[in-house]
């Protein structure tokens, strides 16, 4: 016989779900508290005690360094280097070449990491071949400010050490990491080679557009995580967020869109390439901002094609960068 369930049932699942709810705080708030206690202070110790050893060693003994912990991460945690692999055989890579490949995404990382100690030293020990000039000059004797557009290749931090080598005024959207220690240490070491930063959200489009009327560049790596997803390449013929963001910011303020790539050419030497810089007419319709935009993503996605373990949004190696910078999944 079927009917509304009887009083003391109804309480039983009442309590029941409260007592998993009142479990679910707890269980939150001891990992919260480990995170206050224990994870964020071992963390920033660790990283005080690398940069302090870092920044008294020469760079490539640091890169080399971060390589090594890299390739060993490799061996202890071989699904890390599966996934990727995978993710290579899926853009037609032959079975060794996948392999070896996955080994290097995880090194390039290691070494980005350990780099942080030495990123403000690498445009002035020589470590950065622009193998653009033309594109590069013409942007930046158009007269107009600059929208600089790229993805988190190799060390994307010396993408804007570069930048400001090259003589830009460079500012960047960030995100707070969640551990505020490691937050305040990263923002001390972006502060040495760029002018601005920018949190990302409203007050930062507004701090963008002010560095943008000041005659300053504006760098954006358009393939943040957001949902759940890498939003570049895009899956769709419909560029991700940022990248539409960073076209609207360069039409309505009258700035030279430059999409760039920073590829690791061994150890700790870098090369940037770019696209031809683009400008968008300020009377530019949305339809002609999207054909901009798609055409951005397009040419990003032939950068990850080119070289797909520099780049830190390549299967597993995602997870792992999103851990460790304080991103959300």
């Amino acid at each position: 016989m079927s009917g509304a369930p009887t009083e003391p049932a109804a309480d039983a699942r009442a309590a029941a779900r409260a007592a998993a709810w009142a479990r679910h705080h707890r269980r939150r708030s001891r990992r919260a508290w480990r995170q206050r206690n224990i994870v964020f202070p071992l963390e920033a110790g660790l990283a005080r005690a690398i940069l302090a050893m870092g920044r008294r060693m020469p760079i490539d003994w640091v890169s080399g360094f971060g390589g090594f912990c890299g390739a060993v991460a490799s061996r202890l945690i071989p699904r890390l280097v599966r996934d990727i692999e995978g993710r290579l055989a899926e853009l037609g890579w032959p079975a060794e070449a996948a392999r070896h490949g996955a080994r290097e995404a995880v090194i390039n990382f290691g070494r980005t990491l350990a780099e942080y100690a030495v990123v403000q030293r690498l445009w002035d020990a020589g470590r950065v071949r622009v193998d653009a000039p033309d594109a590069v000059e013409a942007a930046m004797r158009s007269g107009r400010p600059v929208v600089v557009v790229s993805g988190h290749f190799s060390n994307w931090e010396a993408l804007l050490v570069t930048a400001a080598g090259i003589g830009l005024r460079i500012g960047v959207f960030y995100r707070p990491q969640k551990n505020p220690v490691i937050d305040g240490i990263l923002k001390r070491i972006r502060r040495r080679f760029v002018t601005a930063l920018m949190e990302k959200g409203q007050r930062g489009l507004r701090d963008a557009v002010t560095h943008l009327r000041d005659g300053g560049a504006v760098g954006i790596l358009v393939d943040e995580r957001s949902g759940g997803e890498v939003t570049m390449p895009s899956k769709s013929d419909e560029p991700g967020l940022p990248l539409r963001i960073a076209v609207r910011l360069a039409r309505t303020n009258g700035a030279v869109l430059l999409p760039v790539r920073l590829a690791r050419e061994g150890g700790a030497r870098f090369v940037l390439t770019s696209a031809a810089p683009l400008a968008l007419p300020a009377t530019a319709s949305v339809s002609d901002e999207l054909a901009v935009a798609r055409w951005i993503d397009r040419w990003l996605a032939s950068q990850v094609a080119a070289r797909p373990q520099d780049w830190a949004w390549i299967g597993r190696v995602d997870g792992l960068a999103a851990r460790l910078s304080g991103r959300r999944r």
